[in-house]
């Protein structure tokens, strides 16, 4: 719920300052989401294969006849992996943002 709040702060400190601010404060936006971006993309490949290693492991492990339990939980393991790797360099930009908008008040 950070996102919004961040928003809403940016775009009334762009409207309440001059040119110079907005296009400085819109580069470091740009910025932020390019790093994020990259960071997201560079942990989801790291997040793949250990995934990758997970199910190669599995498969070993059960000689080609893995049992439907190990399956689901690794899985669930897997997606839960990929997906936190994929979100968590935005919300670190969300809530480094956040602060220093409230430390700027």
């Amino acid at each position: 719920m950070l996102a919004p709040v961040v928003v809403a702060q940016r775009t009334a400190k762009m409207a309440q300052r001059g040119t110079n601010a907005n296009a400085r404060e819109g580069r470091r936006m740009v910025t932020e989401k390019i790093s994020a971006s990259s960071e997201s993309l560079f942990h989801v490949a790291i997040a793949v294969a250990r995934t990758q290693a997970r199910f190669s492991s599995l498969l070993l492990r059960t000689w080609f006849m893995p049992t439907a339990s190990s399956m689901v939980s690794s899985m669930r393991a897997s997606a839960l992996d990929l997906s936190s790797s994929a979100v968590s360099p935005y919300l670190r930009k969300v809530k480094a943002n956040a602060k220093r908008l409230r430390r700027a008040q």
